[in-house]
């Protein structure tokens, strides 16, 4: 099961990508839904959203010791956007409205692997608690630099 699931990934990892989209390229009105705004060649949003829970879904499926380590690969695309975020790597440089709705986007991510997994599931606690972490730091960060209109 771990190798089919890995194989999947990998062969669906460009869909994975949680996309930048700049601010500049945002609408001004702020009750319009970034679900709407599409990258060429990538996922609609609720589309990349049913392709993480579905395998997500498949992590939760597997031998109990080949959960966390699947789980780290899942949530690695989402986890790696959040830390290139914190330490000013990221592409997106000092567009910090687009920056934080690309953490946004990422955390939803993260939270939509979440679903299918309970109590039952312990043994990925480290790969969750490592996340969260940098869940946190982002939300600390972007909560000096922007009110409620981001969506964080």
């Amino acid at each position: 099961a771990a190798t089919l699931l890995t194989q999947i990934h990998e062969a669906l990892q460009d869909l994975l990508v949680v996309q930048y989209v700049p601010s500049a390229l945002l609408p001004v009105q702020a009750e319009v839904s970034l679900t709407k705004i599409a990258v060429k060649g990538s996922l609609k949003a609720d589309d990349q959203a049913y392709l993480y829970e579905a395998l997500a879904s498949l992590v939760t499926s597997a031998k109990v010791e080949e959960q966390r380590p699947l789980l780290e690969m899942l949530l690695k695309g989402p986890a790696q956007t959040l830390s290139e975020i914190l330490t000013g790597a990221s592409r997106a440089g000092n567009d910090v409205a687009g920056c934080a709705g690309w953490s946004g986007r990422s955390i939803e991510a993260i939270a939509t692997v979440s679903k299918p997994f309970t109590v039952q599931h312990a043994s990925t606690a480290p790969a969750w608690e490592a996340v969260l972490l940098l869940v946190a730091k982002i939300l600390e960060k972007f909560l000096q630099h922007l009110g409620r209109e981001i969506g964080l």
